[in-house]
């Protein structure tokens, strides 16, 4: 998973689409451990070890996505930690975004974030709530 004060940088301070990218790839994750879960692709022995880091990227992930209002979502979860469809607005319009990227612009924002650089340019036209 991320590194705590990494995380909390991120959905304090950090750009838009580091919240997308984050949510994006802790969601990979926890799509990809439970498909390997149910089809025994992974030992016996590990499960539980795999269902803590996959609780804990829940969790992760709810951070983020709650803090998604910094951005102009109002209410990014429902009472029940679902997204709202307002969340799925804003997540289908980063994800258009981000999945039409070349791989190498794919690779210029990602390290552009890690250098913490201005990655103002690198967003979708118009907005998400239009």
């Amino acid at each position: 998973m991320f590194d705590e004060a990494a995380l909390k940088e991120i959905i304090e301070t950090g750009p838009e689409v580091a919240s997308y990218l984050v949510i994006e790839e802790l969601g990979g994750f926890i799509w990809t451990m439970n498909h390997d879960m149910s089809h025994d692709r992974i030992p016996e022995k590990d499960i539980p070890a795999i269902e803590r880091d996959v609780a804990h990227a829940v969790e992760e992930i709810l951070m983020v996505t709650k803090g998604l209002t910094r951005f102009g979502l109002t209410q990014p979860l429902t009472e029940g930690n679902l997204g709202t469809p307002e969340y799925w607005k804003w997540y289908r319009w980063w994800n258009d975004y981000v999945g039409n990227l070349s791989d190498e612009d794919f690779y210029k924002l990602g390290n552009a974030i890690l250098k913490n650089e201005n990655v103002s340019d690198w967003r979708p036209q118009g907005s998400w709530k239009e």
